[in-house]
C-alpha cells in the first residue's frame, strides 16, 4: 500500500510540484466530468472512445454533432486549434453504428491515432451493422465523387 501511495503522490508531483493534490483534483473532475458526458449503461465515460480522446487531448474546441441525419450514421466530428499535447488544427471523426450512445473513433489525423480513409463512405452508407465489422485501419483511398458534400465541409471547415 505504502509503494502505491508512493508511486500516485510522485505522478502528481511531477505534474505540478508546487500543489500535486491540485492536479489530481482537477484530473479527478475530468474524468468525473468524463462519465457525465460520454458514460453510458455498459461502460464508464473513459471507456469509451470519446472519453480517451477528450481525457487525453482535452476538450474539442469545436464538436459537430449529427445525431439523427437519415443520409449518415449518426457521427461527431471533433476540432483542436491545439491538443494538450501541441499538435495544431486536427481533429477526429466519432461515429455510432450501433445506434446506442457509444461513438467509436472511426478516423483522425492525429499521428498514432486511428486512421481510414475510406470513413467518408462508411459514414455514407449505413451499412455497417457493427463496429467489429468496421475495418478501423483501412488504407483504401476513396473513389467519392462527392467530395465537397456537407460530410466533407464539416470535415475541413470547423464551426
Amino acid at each position: 500500500l505504502a509503494t502505491l501511495q508512493g508511486f500516485f503522490y510522485t505522478f502528481w508531483y511531477r505534474r505540478n510540484p508546487e500543489n500535486p493534490e491540485k492536479a489530481w483534483k482537477e484530473y479527478e473532475k475530468q474524468v468525473n466530468d468524463v462519465q457525465e458526458i460520454f458514460g453510458t449503461r455498459i461502460k464508464k465515460g473513459w471507456q469509451t472512445d470519446r472519453g480517451r480522446v477528450y481525457l487525453q487531448y482535452g476538450p474539442p474546441n469545436t464538436r459537430v454533432t449529427r445525431p439523427n441525419d437519415p443520409d449518415y450514421w449518426p457521427f461527431e466530428i471533433w476540432h483542436y486549434y491545439e491538443t494538450n499535447d501541441g499538435l495544431h488544427d486536427r481533429r477526429f471523426l466519432f461515429v455510432n453504428t450501433t445506434l446506442a450512445q457509444d461513438y467509436e473513433l472511426l478516423h483522425s489525423d492525429v499521428p498514432q491515432e486511428v486512421k481510414n480513409q475510406d470513413w467518408p463512405n462508411l459514414v455514407r452508407t449505413r451499412t455497417m451493422n457493427t463496429p467489429s465489422e468496421v475495418n478501423r485501419s483501412s488504407n483504401t483511398q476513396s473513389t467519392d465523387p462527392f467530395l465537397q458534400d456537407e460530410l466533407m465541409q464539416l470535415w475541413y471547415t470547423p464551426h
